[in-house]
């Protein structure tokens, strides 16, 4: 499975919003949403835990971001003493779904993929028009 996700705000703090197309074989599935009161990372957060819990079983997943900040807390195993107070209670649940499924976790510049300019055109139309 393919994952492509991005995650947006509009002032940092304001009005965010995330999206995640979920891609196997000839099948997509997108998944969003919103906040009136968050941040980018949070955003980010939010769109890789909404999409790694929308998978139904056990699976080798392929994740892309444009998030270094996403990817390093990844790598670094979610040292939560450097992470912001209003984001710490979203890593408990996202290294556990980490654990619980197999994973690959790769940054690319946004400008790289038609993917993940897909979903930052979404995140656009859904919540920020």
């Amino acid at each position: 499975i393919y994952i492509y996700t991005d995650g947006a705000c509009s002032g940092n703090p304001g009005k965010g919003g995330y999206c995640a197309i979920l891609m196997h074989e000839d099948k997509e599935k997108v998944i969003s949403g919103s906040e009136t009161e968050t941040t980018n990372n949070r955003m980010e957060l939010l769109a890789v835990i909404n999409s790694l819990s929308a998978l139904k079983e056990k699976c080798e997943v392929d994740l892309y971001s444009d998030s270094a900040y996403l990817i390093n807390c990844f790598q670094n195993k979610f040292c939560l003493s450097r992470h912001c107070k209003e984001i710490r209670f979203l890593f408990p649940r996202f290294g556990l779904i980490c654990q619980i499924i197999g994973h690959f976790f790769q940054w690319i510049k946004n400008t790289d993929s038609i993917e993940l300019l897909g979903i930052t055109f979404l995140i656009y139309i859904l919540y920020f028009s």
